[in-house]
């Protein structure tokens, strides 16, 4: 009993982890999809947006709804989840965007003591990046 539990788990992870992804694979060349391969810039971190949506076909479009779009220059629009409280008597907006790579790291630089020259030398050898 204890090895038929056993290879119906390795099955099933098998199947989650391999399986499934080929399946999709497969069905997406089957429908004539091309699968994608989109170049995304490089200093963007790669984001997955999980929605439990299981029977909720009718809530889908609410739950994407909730995701936000920004607008960020020299890159465009970048999608993420918006916060999930909302109050009828206070909404809840974006007031700022997120920094991008290297936006503050001079100031925190000089903030923890590094003079100008240091981080000059370190901009030059490539070791940070920043304005």
């Amino acid at each position: 009993m204890a090895k038929a539990i056993f290879w119906f788990s390795f099955a099933l992870i098998a199947y989650v982890y391999a399986g499934y992804p080929m399946l999709l694979v497969l069905w997406a060349r089957l429908r004539g999809r091309p699968l994608p391969t989109g170049k995304r810039p490089t200093n963007l971190p790669g984001v997955s947006i999980i929605l439990a949506v299981r029977n909720e076909g009718r809530r889908l479009a609410a739950r994407l709804d909730n995701l936000l779009e920004v607008d960020y220059p020299g890159i465009g629009p970048v999608k993420s989840a918006n916060n999930p409280i909302k109050l009828s008597d206070a909404p809840v907006s974006v007031r700022r965007k997120s920094p991008g790579v290297g936006e503050h790291t001079v100031e925190i630089m000089r903030e923890v003591g590094y003079s100008d020259a240091e981080i000059a030398a370190l901009r030059e050898a490539k070791a940070i990046a920043g304005t």
